[in-house]
């Protein structure tokens, strides 16, 4: 969940989320972009 929340917060969203943000510049990528960001947020936790 954590690594989830950390690509949002780093303004990392899918174009139906991008009206949503406030307080970030949000950057909108496609389902796939945004699933291997939250898996290199993911890895960046475990210290893969």
């Amino acid at each position: 969940m954590a690594a989830c929340f950390d690509t949002l917060n780093a303004g990392i969203v899918t174009k139906d989320l991008v009206n949503l943000m406030e307080g970030v510049e949000a950057k909108a990528v496609n389902s796939a972009d945004f699933i291997k960001a939250i898996r290199a947020n993911l890895e960046k936790r475990l210290g893969c």
